[in-house]
Protein backbone atom coordinates (compact mmCIF):
# COMPACT_ATOMS: atom_id res chain seq x y z
CA UNK A 1 0.00 0.00 0.00
CA UNK A 2 2.72 2.44 0.94
CA UNK A 3 4.52 1.61 -2.25
CA UNK A 4 1.51 2.53 -4.34
CA UNK A 5 1.21 5.85 -2.53
CA UNK A 6 4.84 6.71 -3.21
CA UNK A 7 4.52 5.64 -6.84
CA UNK A 8 1.38 7.75 -7.28
CA UNK A 9 3.05 10.78 -5.71
CA UNK A 10 6.09 10.41 -7.95
CA UNK A 11 3.98 9.91 -11.05
CA UNK A 12 2.23 13.25 -10.42
CA UNK A 13 5.48 15.08 -11.18
CA UNK A 14 6.41 15.88 -14.74
CA UNK A 15 9.11 13.92 -16.50
CA UNK A 16 11.35 16.97 -16.34
CA UNK A 17 10.95 17.23 -12.55
CA UNK A 18 11.59 13.50 -12.07
CA UNK A 19 14.73 13.56 -14.23
CA UNK A 20 16.00 16.70 -12.51
CA UNK A 21 15.43 15.12 -9.10
CA UNK A 22 17.17 11.93 -10.16
CA UNK A 23 20.14 13.86 -11.52
CA UNK A 24 20.33 15.95 -8.32
CA UNK A 25 20.32 12.78 -6.20
CA UNK A 26 23.06 11.31 -8.36
CA UNK A 27 25.20 14.43 -7.95
CA UNK A 28 24.54 14.42 -4.21
CA UNK A 29 25.68 10.79 -4.01
CA UNK A 30 28.86 11.52 -5.94
CA UNK A 31 29.61 14.57 -3.78
CA UNK A 32 29.08 12.57 -0.59
CA UNK A 33 31.42 9.85 -1.88
CA UNK A 34 34.12 12.40 -2.72
CA UNK A 35 33.81 14.10 0.68
CA UNK A 36 34.09 10.79 2.54
CA UNK A 37 36.61 8.88 0.45
CA UNK A 38 39.22 11.38 -0.73
CA UNK A 39 40.21 13.16 2.52
CA UNK A 40 41.18 9.81 4.05
CA UNK A 41 43.20 8.93 0.97
CA UNK A 42 44.89 12.33 0.91
CA UNK A 43 45.87 12.02 4.58
CA UNK A 44 47.34 8.58 4.01
CA UNK A 45 49.23 9.85 0.98
CA UNK A 46 50.59 12.83 2.95
CA UNK A 47 51.77 10.50 5.72
CA UNK A 48 53.54 8.25 3.21
CA UNK A 49 55.18 11.26 1.57
CA UNK A 50 56.41 12.60 4.94
CA UNK A 51 57.75 9.17 5.88
CA UNK A 52 59.53 8.78 2.53
CA UNK A 53 61.05 12.27 2.89
CA UNK A 54 62.29 11.44 6.39
CA UNK A 55 63.85 8.20 5.19
CA UNK A 56 65.55 10.00 2.30
CA UNK A 57 66.97 12.67 4.63
CA UNK A 58 68.28 10.05 7.04
CA UNK A 59 69.95 8.20 4.15
CA UNK A 60 71.65 11.39 2.92
CA UNK A 61 72.91 12.24 6.42
CA UNK A 62 74.13 8.67 6.88
CA UNK A 63 75.93 8.80 3.53
CA UNK A 64 77.56 12.09 4.56
CA UNK A 65 78.60 10.75 7.97
CA UNK A 66 79.84 7.40 6.65
CA UNK A 67 83.26 8.49 5.32
CA UNK A 68 84.02 10.52 8.43
CA UNK A 69 83.35 7.50 10.61
CA UNK A 70 85.09 5.07 8.29
CA UNK A 71 88.32 7.08 8.09
CA UNK A 72 88.24 8.44 11.66
CA UNK A 73 87.95 12.02 10.40
CA UNK A 74 86.93 13.84 13.57
CA UNK A 75 86.94 17.30 11.96
CA UNK A 76 84.51 16.35 9.20
CA UNK A 77 82.30 14.43 11.63
CA UNK A 78 82.19 17.41 14.00
CA UNK A 79 81.26 19.78 11.13
CA UNK A 80 78.46 17.47 10.04
CA UNK A 81 77.12 17.17 13.59
CA UNK A 82 77.30 20.94 14.12
CA UNK A 83 75.42 21.54 10.89
CA UNK A 84 72.80 18.98 11.87
CA UNK A 85 72.41 20.50 15.36
CA UNK A 86 71.98 23.99 13.91
CA UNK A 87 69.25 22.72 11.56
CA UNK A 88 67.44 20.96 14.38
CA UNK A 89 67.52 24.09 16.58
CA UNK A 90 65.75 26.03 13.84
CA UNK A 91 63.20 23.22 13.46
CA UNK A 92 63.12 23.84 9.76
CA UNK A 93 63.25 21.26 7.02
CA UNK A 94 66.67 19.79 6.48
Amino acid sequence: MKRNRVARRISRFTLRARLTSLFALLLLGIAAFILVFFPARMEAQARRAAHNRGVAIVRVIAAAAGPALEFDDAVNAAQLLQWLASRLRRRGPL
